[in-house]
């Protein structure tokens, strides 16, 4: 295409894995809660318009300190002399507060059966012969057992420490009581406690 000249500008800025929203001469660049912008950091990307280029200090290959508070500026200039200056920002999206346990899916003898989930109380239903003094009561001491949670910034444990990754197959002991942890972002948990029926 051709390009009708408007001065130098910044076409597409990205920064931390996120697109800059450009806006006249301001560039916002939204992340996560939980993204460290402490420190010198390289663009990920900046692309100039045709013919433009910089002038000032920071440039594409500049490791910059980005701040949700004093921006970062960007001179720019092209072949006809022109000039333009961008002030990039970072904001921070709120946490995520979602910390909900969608599924629990176990095997018993090579089927998926899936526990029932009602308010925080999560019911495992196992066969008769896996009850205590029966014939197969060992069997629940290590029972193949795979959970989902609703939101990948949320991180979970059993009760006992153990790391829960999101849809994951893992073995858990069934002869003692259990519980998942579901920690949001935001740093705030919710307990489902297992029962076995």
């Amino acid at each position: 295409y051709v390009w009708l000249n408007k001065g130098p500008e910044i076409m597409t800025f990205k920064a931390f894995g996120q697109e800059g929203r450009i806006s006249g001469d301001n560039i916002i660049v939204d992340v996560l809660y939980a993204t460290d912008i402490t420190g010198a950091t390289v663009p990920d990307e900046i692309t100039l318009s045709p013919g433009a280029s910089f002038t000032g200090a920071n440039n594409a290959t500049t490791a910059v300190n980005f701040s949700e508070t004093v921006p970062v500026v960007y001179d720019l200039t092209d072949t006809e002399g022109n000039t333009k200056s961008y002030n990039v920002l970072i904001n921070r999206l709120p946490a995520s507060t979602i910390r909900t346990l969608d599924k629990l899916a176990y095997v018993i003898d090579g089927d998926t059966r899936y526990a029932t989930i009602s308010g925080n109380t999560v019911t495992v239903t196992l066969p008769y012969s896996y009850g205590d003094g029966r014939k197969n009561a060992a069997a629940k001491n290590s029972i193949s057992t795979t959970i989902d949670f609703s939101d990948d910034l949320a991180n979970a444990k059993l009760g006992s420490g153990t790391t829960v990754a999101d849809g994951v197959a893992m073995n858990i002991d069934y002869s003692v009581p259990q519980s998942v942890v579901i920690t949001s972002e935001d740093g705030n948990s919710t307990i489902y406690t297992i029962n076995v029926a």
